[in-house]
């Protein structure tokens, strides 16, 4: 039986986790939709919960007055969410029966959704028995590698909605450990108040945040202190500058790396004598591949460089006997494995960087590849003090597109163009001619105009389609 939980809370508060949870004791299976979908997407979350075929809708409070669900859409049971000291519930009469000991492996635990980062629209993931309790297996084991603490406190990294933090809880607490549910975007002052009020012992959070303490580090002796007696670090989402992994290397602040996903959870993680690598989560159970994303030569050698060595881009497959294979819903229907759409390259035997996705790569006009990360990467890297946002389009175009959100609200057009132009320099000049992104391609548009995934990450396929009416132009069609 499903229930759909909707949360004007976002999934953040002990009140949310004892909803999620007594569901499931109660023997149903939660839907979990993030507040933070609702506020721009209520007809993508009607879709969600027609799709998921729940049979009660529980929902906070202030949702109550949503007309857009009460008109294009009718639930059985639509609850509101009561504080649990409201429900009038007497021990001795309504006890729960013992809690099973063997679950069958196909038997749904719950529902999530992703955050449209792929494909360009949310999908539900169901996930059952088997690959959550892998999901859950891996985290722990993961951890126990770096564990030296006897007792585990850990905060929160985001939503109950969301894996990444349900799976963190469900580890911590099977190691009897504590949560502290803070804001998971905590500064530097906050951290060291936990370690000094929680006894913090470990960290997951996005790299942004993990960078900026580092970045402190430097300059506070006990912010420098507390981060070394972490039994870890772990930063997710994005890559940490060279110089910062430097100093945690140099420091002995034990950072880890991470890669993983909303449908399998963890997949890889770092390496602490080379942070920037990843290697795969080694369990028994576990069955990944790295497959090349092309049977043509052509569009393997991708070159940011064509003077260096050339990068062989492969995609990770998790294959159908592996214990973490998401619901089969997932799985490509041509050979029954996930194919994430994420793409490695092998820099040493066994040790792989994060180089993208798929999606990053369009074909142009006369059937060649464009790598838009690259782009994309060095602009941020480069141009930190002058674009606030950027993306490559141009998908079928005889050459490349940027449009970039500036910085500063006051700025003077022609330089910004100018400076982001000197930085294509050197890349422009190592490429081939279909990849070459020259200035009078260079759109700026406005700060937080380019469409973006709940995580932040902009939508390429939707913007390049908001802005084609520019991109004609730019192309004379």
């Amino acid at each position: 039986m499903f229930y759909s939980l909707w949360y004007r809370t976002s999934g953040i508060s002990y009140f949310d986790v004892v909803h999620i949870f007594a569901i499931i004791r109660a023997g149903c299976v939660p839907h979990l939709i993030n507040v933070e979908l609702s506020k721009t997407l209520s007809p993508l979350i009607l879709d969600l919960l027609h799709e998921s075929n729940a049979c009660a809708l529980f929902i906070d409070p202030s949702l109550t007055q949503n007309d857009f669900l009460k008109t294009k859409y009718q639930y059985r049971d639509i609850f509101t969410i009561k504080d649990v000291s409201e429900y009038p519930i007497e021990l001795n009469r309504d006890l729960l029966p013992p809690i099973p000991i063997n679950f069958p492996s196909e038997q749904l635990i719950l529902v999530l959704h992703t955050s449209g980062s792929t494909g360009g629209r949310c999908k539900l993931v169901r996930q059952d028995f088997r690959t959550f309790s892998a999901q859950v297996k891996k985290r722990k084991h993961v951890l126990d590698k770096n564990r030296r603490s006897a007792q585990l406190t850990a905060p929160r990294i985001g939503s109950f909605c969301h894996t990444a933090q349900i799976t963190e809880f469900l580890t911590v607490i099977t190691h009897a450990g504590t949560v502290i549910l803070t804001n998971p975007n905590f500064n530097s002052s906050k951290l060291i108040e936990m370690y000094q009020e929680c006894h913090l012992t470990m960290i997951a959070q996005f790299s942004a945040f993990v960078t900026l303490h580092l970045k402190n580090s430097r300059t506070d002796p006990l912010l420098l202190n507390v981060l070394k007696s972490m039994d870890e670090i772990l930063f997710c989402g994005s890559t940490i500058p060279e110089s910062e992994l430097q100093w945690a290397k140099e420091n002995r602040i034990p950072i880890l790396n991470a890669f993983g996903m909303t449908e399998c959870g963890g997949l890889l993680v770092g390496l602490r004598d080379d942070p920037a690598c990843l290697i795969p989560v080694r369990l028994e159970g576990l069955h990944y591949a790295f497959r090349s994303i092309s049977n043509t030569k052509r569009d393997l050698e991708i070159s940011l460089n064509r003077n260096q060595k050339i990068q062989r881009l492969e995609e990770l497959i998790v294959l159908s006997n592996s214990i973490d294979c998401p619901h089969p819903t997932l799985r490509s229907k041509t050979d029954g494995h996930f194919h994430t759409g994420d793409l490695f390259e092998e820099v040493y035997k066994g040790r792989y960087l994060f180089r993208g996705r798929i999606d990053d790569l369009i074909k142009m006009e006369n059937g060649r590849i464009c790598d838009t990360k690259s782009i994309e990467d060095r602009l941020r890297k480069n141009c930190d003090d002058i674009i606030h946002a950027c993306v490559v389009v141009g998908t079928n175009r005889p050459s490349p597109a940027l449009l970039i959100e500036p910085k500063l609200s006051t700025y003077n057009k022609e330089r910004l163009i100018t400076s982001v132009e000197l930085q294509l320099t050197e890349y422009n000049a190592n490429v081939y001619e279909h990849e070459r992104l020259t200035r009078n391609h260079i759109t700026v548009v406005r700060k937080g105009s380019l469409p973006r995934t709940l995580k932040g990450n902009i939508r390429r396929n939707l913007a390049e389609q908001m802005f084609s009416r520019q991109l004609d132009q730019i192309y004379g069609s």
